[in-house]
């Protein structure tokens, strides 16, 4: 029979597999065969009676055990496999690479703790009590936990004087040197009401609602 006189249109394969590299192999009367995977998380296991009639692999090249959606249980050589098929990461998702990079580092985790906990305290929440949910909802979410970082020994340490019965004299006294400065006749002095802001801030009390414009 003639060969075309074109060259065939091309095909690119859209399939997803399932497969195993084999590392070792051991063929029953049945045509059952029992499968030693390359990869050791795997145990052995044993396939369909005639499944070994598919096989055609050698002690040089074992190939993979191949499973296609519909079930259908195969065999392909190792070259003709990985040049057709990639291997895909079913647990690469953007929330898994953001629990990754998290973990991974501290600076990071610490950012979104903090801001995590700044939207505690835009409504409302009390710095340690935002700072704690905060920690929780981390702890829970991405399996990190902030509480071992020295940054949060540092907030442990400021709300233990902050729970001090001098605390609300504290607050008093800065809320009055604020309003001071932002009274001053001199006019304002945006430097100091700044650092008194911050101060008033990272003890949760909230100095929104006073003119520091």
């Amino acid at each position: 029979m003639n060969q075309p006189m074109m060259e065939l249109p091309k095909y690119k394969s859209h399939k997803i597999v399932r497969a195993l590299s084999i590392a070792a192999i051991e063929v029953h009367e049945d045509k059952s065969a029992t499968i030693a995977p390359s990869l050791t998380a795997y145990a052995p296991f044993k396939t369909q009676p005639g499944w070994a009639e598919r096989f055609k692999g050698s002690e040089e090249d074992k190939g993979y055990y191949v499973v296609y959606d519909d079930g259908y249980a195969s065999w392909s050589p190792t070259k003709a496999f990985e040049n057709g098929y990639t291997k895909l990461r079913e647990d690469h998702t953007p929330l898994s690479d953001l629990k990754a990079a998290l973990q991974s580092d501290d600076e990071y985790a610490w950012s979104w703790l903090c801001n995590l906990a700044c939207i505690g305290m835009d409504s409302g929440g009390h710095h340690e009590s935002a700072s704690r949910y905060a920690a929780q909802f981390m702890r829970n979410t991405f399996d990190v936990d902030v509480r071992n970082q020295e940054n949060w020994k540092t907030f442990e340490a400021q709300w233990a004087e902050w729970t001090d019965t001098s605390f609300s004299a504290k607050c008093d006294s800065l809320l009055t040197q604020l309003q001071a400065v932002i009274d001053s006749p001199r006019g304002r002095s945006h430097e100091q009401m700044k650092a008194i802001a911050d101060r008033l801030t990272a003890m949760g009390v909230s100095v929104a609602s006073m003119e520091l414009g």
